[in-house]
């Protein structure tokens, strides 16, 4: 394959726990980039705001709004509040500016991309997966969450069955047509595979997840291994969401945010 093959790598983090200061230390030891979306007022929210300038030092903060509301459920008032208060807040927290934001729980429509604009945001994180692309700047995909399967844990030392067992090739119907059926077969299996396709025909790789997640599932072991495994590739760009959706949509632009 050619040697100018552009191969994106990204990470994202959403909720704003104490667990993401454990992903930022492997997010920096292993020199990668990511995106951490934070709420202002989210019970799932355990960073303080110290963490989260810590954070904003190496790595990208991103809007989650202030409460973490499905925006779709709120009036028009409502969310023009969530979105732009939150986007002030964390700005005037970090001193940086703020340029992408993550749908909290995945739910949007075209006016509240039309709000996100107005606010001056850039881009936002979905949670729809799309193989190694993205149509727009504020439907950014994903391609694979931090998540433990074929067997989803219950929690650290119990696993549920039934459906799970099965479910990748599902959730993922996605990937079946760039990967072979044996990728399905695990979480390594599947993430290195992906990693290993776009390296090979060039594209986009988004992992996220949840730094609770991972902890409640006892998955650290993995997402290590996957970050070390990814790491030091001379020929891949390790960038935020940030820096990815400036490089896909705005690149002949000349833009501050």
């Amino acid at each position: 394959m050619a040697d100018d093959l552009v191969k994106n790598i990204t990470f994202s983090f959403d909720d704003g726990s104490r667990e993401d200061l454990r992903l930022l230390e492997l997010l920096n030891r292993y020199n990668l980039k990511g995106t951490f979306y934070v709420p202002k007022n989210f019970r799932l929210r355990t960073l303080t705001d110290a963490d989260v300038k810590l954070i904003a030092r190496t790595q990208e903060i991103g809007g989650h709004t202030l409460h973490h509301q499905t925006l779709t459920e709120l009036s028009p008032a409502q969310q023009r509040k969530e979105i732009f208060d939150s986007k002030k807040y964390l700005e005037e927290l970090t001193g940086k500016k703020v340029g992408v934001m993550s749908y909290p729980n995945g739910p949007y429509n075209a006016d509240i991309i039309e709000l996100l604009k107005e606010a001056g945001y850039l881009g936002a994180r979905t949670v729809k997966r799309g193989p190694f692309s993205s149509p727009n700047s504020f439907e950014l995909a994903v391609t694979l969450q931090f998540y433990p399967f074929p067997l989803r844990k219950k929690d650290k030392n119990s696993f549920l069955w039934g459906r799970y067992l099965f479910g990748p090739l599902w959730w993922h119907r996605d990937l079946t047509k760039y990967l072979l059926p044996i990728s399905f077969l695990s979480w390594k299996r599947l993430s290195r595979n992906s990693f290993d396709y776009i390296n090979k025909h060039g594209g986009t790789l988004h992992f996220w997840g949840h730094g609770w997640e991972i902890e409640k599932y006892g998955f650290w072991q993995e997402v290590e291994a996957f970050l070390k495994y990814v790491s030091g590739r001379d020929d891949v760009e390790y960038v935020t969401n940030g820096e990815l959706v400036k490089k896909l949509f705005y690149e002949d632009t000349n833009i501050n945010g």
